[in-house]
């Protein structure tokens, strides 16, 4: 995954987030659990510190609160 990801395998959900961001204009786009790998505890600590500066620095934070998983 480090070095793509296909398409067909992106929960639906995230691909919104990817068009929404895309058409902004947005040049990235924080995923926590694709930014994170997950079950890896060392990588959650580590990788958790730079979620704080994610969040401070954002341009726009999108959560998808009514969803009940990744495909809705």
């Amino acid at each position: 995954m480090l070095n793509g990801i296909p398409r067909n395998n992106i929960p639906r959900i995230f691909r919104h987030a990817i068009g929404l961001v895309y058409d902004l204009g947005i040049d990235y786009l924080w995923i926590d659990s694709y930014c994170i790998i997950q079950g890896d505890q060392h990588d959650w600590e580590v990788e958790f510190q730079k979620m704080v500066t994610m969040f401070q620095n954002s341009y726009i934070t999108i959560a998808a609160t009514a969803a009940q998983n990744n495909e809705a």
